[in-house]
This record gives C-alpha cells, structure tokens and sequence, in this order.
C-alpha cells in the first residue's frame, strides 16, 4: 500500500491482501503517512498502521487504497487493458489532468475551479499556437 499512494489508479487482484507493516516491524511510516494522512479518515489510517492488519481488496477500494479489484486470474490481462487504453488518451490531456490534481491538493475547494479554468483556458491557447505554428 505504500506504492500503491503514489500511483493514480491501482488495481489490484480481488483474492488481494494489502496491508501497512512497518509499524509492527519496528519502523515508524512517517513518509507513507505524509500522503495517507490527506487520504484516509485519521481513524481508518490509524488502524490501518497501527495494527498493520491486512485487508481485503474490496475493503481497500472501500477505504479508497484501490480503485478497482479483478479476478486474479486476469490481472494481468486487465492492466495492460487499462494500460493500452491510457496510451491511446491524448498525452497533453492527461499531463493537464495530472497537473490539475496536483496543484489543487489542499487547496481551498473554493478557488479549484478558477484554477481549473485557468489551466483548461492555458492549454487551449498553447495547442492553438502550436497548431498555427
């Protein structure tokens, strides 16, 4: 689950254990908590870390760790599916994607949509003068 924080979508097999183990290994996740800190209720973070119990795939797309579960035996086939599908997304799109999530992430609600209007309104005009280019 500490790489899982970092990606932006994950899926995972639905026969899958996830779990946070450093806590019960002797090491404090103070790194893995700076993200899920942001992402998790304080009381499902804290018994996610505190206890290192695993869960289920299902309970972690519950909890927002996972964004979908697929038969184990076709996790492979459906993430290149997934992966196959981005591919064909215009490139310039999803950076813009990207870049919205990231600079909104504590950002007051208030002020995200002028920033994402800001950011739609930059890219139009930088692919209209690469296109007059």
């Amino acid at each position: 689950l500490s790489l899982a924080g970092r990606c932006d979508m994950v899926v995972a097999a639905d026969d899958a254990r996830l779990s946070f183990p450093e806590v019960p290994d002797g090491i404090p996740p103070t790194i893995v908590l700076s993200h899920y800190r942001y992402v998790l209720t304080p009381k499902v973070l804290m018994d996610l870390i505190l206890t290192g119990r695993e869960i289920s795939a299902t309970e972690a797309i519950a909890a927002g760790l996972v964004t979908r579960a697929v038969p184990s035996d076709r996790l492979e086939e459906e993430t290149r599916a997934l992966a196959d599908h981005l591919a064909t997304m215009d490139e310039r799109t999803l950076r813009t994607v990207k870049r919205f999530m990231s600079e909104t992430e504590g950002m007051d609600p208030r002020n995200a949509p002028a920033h994402g209007m800001a950011l739609f309104a930059n890219e139009m005009v930088d692919r209209s003068l690469s296109a007059g280019a």
